[in-house]
C-alpha cells in the first residue's frame, strides 16, 4: 500500500519515496507562519551546479546604497537573487552590463570566471535576497585580485570598471 502524507509547505504530497506537486496550494496550519520575502522573475532559465561534496546554504538580505557598489568579486558556489527593491546594475568581466530592476532574479554562476560586480545606479537603495549554495568551509564572496581585473580591462574595453 502507498503511503500519501500531506506536505506542510505548498501543494505537494508525498506517494512511498516521491514527491509529486498537486497544482493546488496546501494550507498552513495556524502554528506553521509563511512570509514571501521578495519574488522574481527571471529573463531565462538557468541550471544550479551541484556541489561534488557536502555544501552550505545561506540566505542573506543585501542592501546597496545610492552610488555604491559590491566591488569586484566571484563566489566558490552558485549564487540565485531575487531583487526586492531598486535596480542592480551587474557588470562582468567580459564587459556585460545587465540590469536588474526589483521584481527580477538572476544566477551568478560559480567560480573567477564569473567574476562580476554589482552597482546601485539608481535614487534609492537596492534590496536584495541571495541564496549562496556553497562547498563547505568557502567564504561566499572572494575578491578578485587586480591583476585579473586589470587584465580583463585591457583586453576588453568598456564598462569594467
Amino acid at each position: 500500500m502507498t503511503a500519501v502524507r500531506k506536505q506542510q509547505a505548498g501543494g505537494i504530497v508525498r506517494r512511498g519515496h516521491h514527491l509529486v506537486e498537486t497544482g493546488q496550494p496546501a494550507s498552513a496550519p495556524s502554528c506553521v507562519e509563511t512570509r514571501t520575502l521578495a519574488h522574481g522573475e527571471g529573463a531565462e532559465g538557468f541550471e544550479l551546479s551541484v556541489q561534488d561534496g557536502p555544501c552550505h546554504t545561506v540566505v542573506q538580505r543585501i542592501v546597496i546604497q545610492p552610488g555604491a557598489d559590491t566591488g569586484w568579486h566571484y563566489h566558490p558556489g552558485d549564487v540565485f537573487a531575487v531583487v526586492a527593491q531598486g535596480e542592480l546594475t551587474h557588470y562582468d568581466a567580459i564587459g556585460r552590463v545587465n540590469v536588474h530592476p526589483a521584481g527580477t532574479s538572476f544566477l551568478e554562476p560559480s567560480g573567477m570566471i564569473h567574476a562580476h560586480l554589482g552597482r546601485n545606479e539608481g535614487d534609492e537603495p537596492v534590496v536584495m535576497y541571495a541564496t549562496y549554495v556553497s562547498p563547505v568551509g568557502q567564504q561566499l564572496t572572494l575578491p578578485v585580485p587586480v591583476v585579473a581585473r586589470e587584465k580583463s580591462r585591457a583586453a576588453r574595453p568598456g564598462p569594467v570598471r
